[in-house]
């Protein structure tokens, strides 16, 4: 009757936390009743981007795999889940349908498998209920910062909450620290994750894989089963490339481990799983990294360096001296405030899986003894793995490798915390949680301003404007035909309309390793002076010119000329389009 009681008790605390995760991502895209396209202020720059690929798909041909935001090139960023926005926009024609249904199937699905797969190790509904909410909560030190801050000037709670709220303050995410301190760059899962929408499909693909594998692992004798997730793991790469390096760790692991144990028949499906998945795989791994700088030491992408984040970039170490090391005090601190309590408590923990076999014995069972040691493996390896090797031009981004880390550590650190409370009932239940609430303060405190902030208050990405200026775009213009805009992350041609522009943003540029430099220094001449500049017109062929904020500001283009010596065909708020006479 006790353990009934309790997994209704875990039910409710998941649908509650199920409904808030929801509610979160409903931020991410919001419509207001006059027509304006806004997101919460941490998704002002991920959105647009992700937009301009579902509305490549929604608008243009399926079969046109062309780059948006660089004209001419090919898409090489993992578009699943933009993909099937697409789709349901080209089928519904409803925008806030089509972009969040996506995200949030895939979170109800994540969380129930995620589920599973932990009640599998830690056995305890609560105690697996924790180990969730630590792992999309459990964050650094961010947030202790605010309660010294209270302490010293006396702050009221209502203080502090106001200061959160109406400053945007996040306490997981800070990248302008000056030394001594230290800048935040990994911080609680459910806030790195909520505006990367490859990453829902990627982490869902990643959870079905593992409970697939589990399935396996117990003896499944499913054919079904392994094609399943052969096929789970061949889709990963187009999904979300971190999560097919994650699983490809987790897979290796797996196999190794069963190798080791002389498990033949679990051998030879763990391998007809990888042989299938690789098959499919190595198709889209080739064209998502061909022509990209990859494999050398001074690769844009996958190149050796000791120390995540110790390379001089947005958001990296704060050295106080020349000596940019991990043998450094310094990279120490870094550590401790951008993963806090859960690595050190993970690190001793995870030291019990290389005791000796028979040591083991005397406290856990051969299943406890198996899915300790791989959960403590993965996620010593995928920690280890990114302080060697960067995978993406700015080091920031491996944060989504590391989340797998987290994924692994935290249910570690309840095995061993379970056991104490197995043993010493209140010993063990105080340590739990203390460590619940030091684990996952940070990212706690770093909902206030994301929960409290009104939607109709939330920053603005698109006006009515841009909307109009996009289905004009749509209803009038050929689909061949290259509208010259700036580099605006706020750019409708690309966002709204799914048309490709000449250059987008630098920043989302950069990140993927293309060589922008020559085209945008066109842009400007043309903008700059477009009657001595009209070789611009016949070197890129583009048919129509856009004027906005942007181009007057930066590029410094003057309306009047372009008035004068190009037609107006659309005119509203800071949007005026050209055709080239």
């Amino acid at each position: 009757m006790k353990k009934h009681v309790e997994q209704i008790i875990v039910f409710l605390l998941l649908a509650g936390f199920l409904l808030f995760y929801l509610y979160i991502i409903s931020k991410t895209f919001y419509i207001d009743p006059e027509g304006n396209i806004r997101t919460a202020f941490s998704g002002f720059g991920d959105i647009p981007l992700h937009l301009s690929q579902i509305t490549k798909f929604a608008f243009d041909k399926l079969n046109n795999l062309n780059e948006p935001i660089f004209a001419g090139s090919k898409l090489q960023y993992p578009f699943l889940i933009n993909l099937f926005s697409g789709l349901l926009l080209r089928l519904t024609n409803s925008w806030t349908f089509s972009v969040l249904l996506p995200p949030m199937l895939l979170s109800v699905g994540s969380l129930i498998l995620m589920y599973l797969i932990y009640k599998r190790f830690l056995k305890k509904s609560l105690i697996t209920f924790l180990a969730i909410i630590v792992f999309f909560f459990g964050s650094g030190m961010g947030a202790y910062r605010y309660i010294e801050t209270a302490v010293v000037e006396n702050q009221s709670a209502r203080q502090v909450f106001d200061d959160l709220l109406v400053n945007n303050r996040s306490t997981i995410i800070e990248l302008d620290k000056i030394y001594p301190d230290q800048n935040i760059v990994y911080g609680a899962p459910i806030t790195l994750t909520i505006h990367q929408r490859p990453f829902f499909i990627g982490f869902f693909a990643f959870v079905l894989l593992m409970f697939l594998m589990i399935r396996i692992l117990d003896g499944s004798k499913s054919k079904f089963t392994l094609i399943l997730a052969g096929i789970v793991y061949a889709l990963m790469p187009i999904a979300h490339m971190h999560t097919f390096i994650a699983a490809t760790i987790l897979l290796t692991l797996i196999f190794i481990i069963q190798v080791a144990r002389r498990h033949e028949p679990t051998v030879g499906k763990i391998f007809f799983v990888v042989l299938i998945g690789v098959i499919l795989a190595l198709p889209q791994v080739i064209y998502l990294t061909s022509g990209k700088d990859v494999l050398h030491s001074s690769a844009s992408f996958i190149s050796y360096r000791l120390g995540w984040m110790t390379e001089p970039s947005i958001g990296s170490i704060n050295f106080g001296s020349s000596l940019h090391s991990v043998f450094t005090k310094d990279f120490i601190k870094f550590c401790w405030v951008n993963f806090g309590i859960i690595l050190p408590l993970f690190i001793l923990c995870s030291l019990g899986a290389f005791l000796p076999q028979r040591f083991l014995k005397k406290y856990l069972s051969s299943d406890e003894i198996y899915y300790f040691k791989l959960f403590s493996f993965s996620g010593l390896i995928l920690f280890l793995l990114v302080q060697m090797f960067r995978f993406q031009p700015w080091d920031f981004d491996d944060n989504k490798i590391l989340i797998y880390y987290q994924f692994f550590a935290v249910p570690i650190i309840f095995f061993v915390l379970k056991k104490l409370f197995d043993t010493w009932n209140v010993v063990g239940t105080l340590i739990i949680i203390l460590f619940f609430v030091v684990a996952s303060y940070s990212g706690v405190v770093d909902q206030v301003f994301r929960v409290g902030v009104e939607p109709n208050t939330m920053p603005v990405i698109f006006e009515q404007s841009a909307r109009n200026l996009s289905t004009y775009i749509l209803k009038n213009i050929p689909e061949n035909d290259l509208i010259l805009t700036g580099t605006t992350h706020l750019n409708p041609v690309a966002s709204l309309a799914g048309r490709p522009v000449l250059v987008g943003f630098p920043g989302w540029l950069w990140t993927r390793g293309i060589d922008y430099s020559q085209r945008e220094q066109d842009l400007r001449i043309f903008y700059l002076d477009p009657l001595k500049s009209n070789w611009v017109i016949k070197k890129y062929d583009f048919k129509y010119i856009l004027i906005d904020n942007q181009a007057v500001s930066e590029f410094k283009a003057d309306r009047d000329i372009f008035d004068k010596y190009f037609l107006i065909i659309f005119s509203q708020g800071q949007y005026t389009l050209y055709k080239i006479k």
